[in-house]
C-alpha cells in the first residue's frame, strides 16, 4: 500500500492543475460537512451535561382545550401538588427568572434565578464551595440565602473562599452567601443567564393556583418512561379539574428536557446538514470527472501494466490509492478549515441558539472527518478506477497512444455532469426558497419602527419601592430626566418590550356581559404598562380614538388602549371605543385602538394586547425606550446611564441594546 501511495503521489504531481482543483473541491466539501457535523453532534447528539439527562423532563400545563398554549407555566399550587407524585418523579423543581440588584459597593444589576431547593438536585449540580439550598429554606420565614455562580464569585468577590457566610445586599435585602457553583455550570431553563440563585419561598397551605409564574421540571424515577409519566399526570390533571376552578379544561404535558432545548433548532440544523451533504456529492462528482479526464492520458499505461501481468484488481487498488491520497490531503485541509469555521459559526450564532457551548472540534468530530474522508475517496475514485482498468490490451495500446478515452468514459463523464447539474439545481432551489423566506420576513410589517432606538432595563428594588405611589414617582422622574437627554428625539417607558422574549397577561371582565363562572372562562389579554409617549417613540399607529396621556393619572378615570386583534376578538360587531372593562377592581374605559404589532417576531401572529398608563397601573420594573435623532442610537447609552444615575444612584441600567439588534436576533 505504501508503494501504491508513493507511486500515486508521483502521478498526481505530474498533473498539478488537476490535483490542486480536486484537493480544493474536496477540502471545501469535507470542511463544510465536518463543520456542520460539529453542530449536529454538539446540539442534537451530545448528552446534556447533567446527571441522568434522559430522565429530566419539563412539566407543562396543557391549555389546548381552552384555546391556549400546550406549554403553559405553572403556579406555586401546582408545584406543591406535583412534587407529591413520588411514584413518577424522583424530584420536582420550579423556578422563575428575576433581576437582582447588588447594592454592596458598586451598584450592579445581574440576572438571577429564584428556584426551589430541589432545582440543583434534579440537575445533579454540586457546589464548588459551601452548599446549595435545603428544604428548610423554602419556608417563607426562613433566613434569606443566596448561591453564587463561579463567574460572579470571581468577578465581584475576587474568588475569595471566605465569601461563604458573608452577608450581601440584594435588592436592598440582606442575604447570606451559602455556596458557589462549579465553573461552567449552564442553567438549562428558568434563568439561563443567571449569575446568582435565591430560594423560592412557598407556603404549601396557601400556595396560589392562579399565579402562573413558574417553569416546572423534574427527574423521572428510574425505570419510568415518558409515556408512563404522561399517563399518570393525566390522572393528576383530571383530579385537579374536579377540585379547582382554575384547572378547568387544563391538562398536564410531559416533555423531555433535551427535546425542549434543541427541538426548535433541529429542522434548521438538519436542512443545513443535508445542504452541505449535497455540496460534498457535487465535489465528489466533480473530482470523479477530473479523474476520468486525467485517465484519458493513461490508457497506454494501463495497457502496458496489464501486458506485464498486472491483474485488474491490482490496477483498481493503485487507482483507489491515488483517490484516497487526494481525499486525505483534502480532508486535512478541510479539518483546518473546520477549526476556523466552527469558531466563526459559533460567533455568528443568533441569540437563543441552544447548546452553543457544546459545539466544537472533538474526538467524535475528528472521527467523522476520517470516515467522510475515506468514504469520499472511495466514492469518487471507484468509477474512474474500474473504468480505466477494464480496457482490453490491444485497444488500450492503440487508443492510449493517441490519448483517447473510449465511448464508455465519455458517457460516464456526461452522466457525472448531469448529476452535478441536478444537485446544483437542488441547492440553488433550496437557497432561493430560503432567501425568499428571509426577504418576506424582512418585509413583514412589525407594527413599530425599530430603527435608531436604544433600550435598557431598569428594575427598582422591592424594599425601597414597595408602594404604587413610590413606583409612580420614580417613573415620573425617569421620564423627566430621559426627555432631557441630548440627541434624544423622544423617550418612553414600557413594562414589556417587543421582541424581548418576555410577556405578561391578565384576565378581565367586560361591563354589561355575563360574569365568567370560572377563571378559565375570563377574557384574557397581554398587557403593557407604558408612559405617554410610548406610541410616538415606537411609531405605533393610533387607528382610532386617542393614546394615553399624562392626564391619565391616579385621580382620573381609568383609561386603556387596545389593539386591533383584541378589538376583533371581543367586540367583533361592536365599536369598542367607550366600552369599559374591569381589572384589579378598577374600571378602565377603552379610549383608543392601535395597530397590531408582532411582539414575538416577524414569523409570529399578533397577540391580543392592551396598554395602560403607569400612573393607573403601577408595577415595578420597566424598560427605557429612547429614539435617537441620529442614526447611531447606541451612542446615547452613556447619557442615558447618567440620566438614570441622576434619578437614583442605586438604579443600574441593564441589558442595553438597540431594537435593530433585537430584531436581527428575532429574524
Amino acid at each position: 500500500m505504501f508503494s501504491d501511495l508513493r507511486f500515486g503521489a508521483r502521478m498526481l504531481a505530474r498533473t498539478p492543475a488537476t490535483t490542486v482543483a480536486a484537493i480544493l473541491a474536496l477540502a471545501l466539501g469535507i470542511g463544510a460537512n465536518t463543520t456542520i457535523f460539529s453542530v449536529v453532534h454538539g446540539v442534537l447528539l451530545r448528552q446534556l451535561p447533567y446527571d441522568d439527562p434522559d430522565r429530566i423532563v419539563m412539566i407543562w400545563r396543557d391549555l389546548r382545550k381552552r384555546g391556549g398554549p400546550v406549554d403553559e407555566w405553572a403556579a406555586p399550587g401546582h408545584y406543591v401538588e406535583w412534587r407529591e407524585e413520588t411514584s413518577v418523579f424522583e424530584s420536582v423543581a420550579v423556578g422563575l427568572a428575576n433581576a437582582a440588584i447588588l447594592t454592596d459597593g458598586d451598584v450592579e444589576q445581574v440576572s438571577a434565578g429564584v428556584v426551589s431547593p430541589s432545582y440543583f438536585d434534579v440537575l445533579g449540580v454540586r457546589p464548588a464551595l459551601g452548599r446549595v439550598f435545603t428544604a428548610a429554606e423554602e419556608d417563607p420565614n426562613a433566613p434569606r440565602t443566596v448561591v453564587l455562580s463561579d463567574a460572579l464569585w470571581k468577578r465581584r468577590f475576587g474568588a475569595a473562599r471566605d465569601v461563604i457566610g458573608r452577608t450581601i445586599r440584594i435588592n436592598d435585602t440582606p442575604h447570606e452567601v451559602i455556596g458557589v457553583l462549579p465553573p461552567g455550570f449552564q442553567p438549562p431553563i428558568v434563568a439561563p443567564r443567571a449569575q446568582l440563585w435565591q430560594a423560592l419561598r412557598v407556603n404549601p397551605a396557601s400556595a396560589p393556583r392562579e399565579a402562573i409564574i413558574l417553569q416546572a421540571f423534574g427527574k423521572l424515577r428510574s425505570g419510568v418512561t415518558v409515556p408512563q409519566a404522561a399517563s399518570h399526570m393525566d390522572q393528576v390533571a383530571a383530579r385537579a379539574e374536579r377540585l379547582h376552578a382554575e384547572d378547568r379544561n387544563a391538562g398536564v404535558r410531559i416533555e423531555p428536557l433535551h427535546e425542549r432545548l434543541v427541538g426548535p433548532a433541529r429542522p434548521a440544523i438538519l436542512v443545513l446538514a443535508a445542504a452541505v451533504g449535497l455540496v460534498l456529492l457535487i465535489a465528489c462528482a466533480n473530482v470523479a470527472n477530473l479523474l476520468l479526464a486525467r485517465a484519458s492520458g493513461r490508457g497506454r499505461e494501463m495497457a502496458v501494466r496489464t501486458a506485464l501481468g498486472a491483474r485488474r484488481s491490482r490496477l483498481v487498488r493503485q487507482l483507489l490509492a491515488e483517490s484516497l491520497l487526494l481525499a486525505t490531503v483534502g480532508g486535512a485541509i478541510g479539518t483546518l478549515l473546520t477549526m476556523w469555521g466552527v469558531g466563526a459559526l459559533v460567533a455568528a450564532s443568533p441569540a437563543g441558539t441552544p447548546r452553543v457551548d457544546a459545539i466544537g472540534v472533538n474526538g467524535a468530530v475528528l472521527a467523522f472527518t476520517v470516515a467522510v474522508t475515506v468514504i469520499t475517496g472511495i466514492l469518487f475514485g471507484m468509477a474512474p478506477a474500474f473504468h480505466a482498468s477494464r480496457a482490453d490490451l490491444t485497444s488500450g495500446l492503440r487508443e492510449g497512444a493517441r490519448g483517447h478515452v473510449g465511448g464508455g468514459g465519455r458517457r460516464l463523464r456526461r452522466l457525472l455532469v448531469v448529476a452535478e447539474t441536478a444537485l446544483a439545481l437542488v441547492l440553488l432551489a433550496g437557497s432561493g426558497l430560503l432567501l425568499r423566506s428571509f426577504v418576506e420576513l424582512q418585509a413583514v410589517d412589525r407594527g413599530f419602527d425599530s430603527t435608531n432606538v436604544l433600550v435598557g432595563n431598569v428594575n427598582a428594588p422591592r424594599a425601597r419601592f414597595d408602594t404604587a405611589g413610590k413606583i409612580i414617582a420614580l417613573n415620573d422622574r425617569l421620564v423627566e430626566r430621559l426627555s432631557a437627554v441630548p440627541g434624544a428625539e423622544s423617550t418612553a417607558l414600557v413594562s414589556v418590550l417587543p421582541l424581548s422574549g418576555s410577556d405578561s397577561d391578565f384576565g378581565f371582565t367586560i361591563e354589561g356581559r355575563p360574569k365568567p363562572v370560572t377563571p378559565s372562562e375570563r377574557p384574557t389579554a397581554w398587557y403593557r404598562i407604558v408612559s405617554s409617549d410610548y406610541f410616538r417613540t415606537m411609531r405605533i399607529r393610533i387607528l382610532r380614538g386617542r393614546g394615553l396621556t399624562d392626564q391619565d393619572s391616579t385621580s382620573a378615570p381609568g383609561a386603556v388602549v387596545i389593539n386591533e386583534s383584541l378589538a376583533r376578538k371581543y367586540w367583533p360587531t361592536e365599536d369598542p371605543l367607550g366600552r369599559r372593562i374591569l381589572q384589579r377592581d378598577t374600571t378602565f374605559t377603552i379610549v383608543g385602538i392601535v395597530a397590531d404589532i408582532r411582539h414575538r417576531g416577524p414569523d409570529s401572529p399578533p397577540d391580543e394586547e392592551m396598554y395602560l398608563h403607569y400612573r393607573q397601573y403601577a408595577e415595578r420594573g420597566t424598560t427605557v425606550v429612547v429614539r435617537s435623532a441620529s442614526a447611531n442610537a447606541a451612542s446615547l447609552a452613556p447619557a442615558v446611564r447618567e440620566a438614570i444615575r441622576a434619578v437614583d444612584p442605586g438604579l443600574p441600567l441593564a441589558n442595553v441594546t438597540t431594537m435593530e439588534e433585537l430584531e436581527a436576533d428575532a429574524v
